[in-house]
């Protein structure tokens, strides 16, 4: 019987990115100038930010990419990502009666 699913290997905390980008990241630790791979990822964060209470996620991603991709054309939309986001989980934050 073949399985789907990859095997998960401890928790998901303990993984420094969600489930769904694991496979956007391999590529970026041989080279961190694979321009898919940094796509991908990007794409996947602005999902995690447009999902209700995934910020912090798309937060972790785009901080990610920033060490990853520092000086690549493509740094510029993580910047922008890293933005939109703390705006957003400032926001949040304001609202939140704590």
């Amino acid at each position: 019987m073949r399985m789907n699913r990859r095997p998960v290997h401890g928790p998901p905390a303990l993984h420094p990115l969600p489930d769904r980008g694991l496979r956007h990241e391999r590529p970026l630790a041989k080279d961190a100038s694979e321009t898919r791979a940094v796509k991908g990822l990007l794409q996947v964060a602005e999902r995690a930010l447009s999902e209700k209470n995934n910020a912090a996620v798309a937060l972790k991603i785009y901080r990610f990419l920033e060490t990853k991709c520092a000086g690549t054309p493509l740094a510029e939309y993580v910047s922008q990502g890293i933005s939109r986001t703390e705006r957003r989980l400032g926001a949040a934050s304001t609202l939140d009666p704590a």
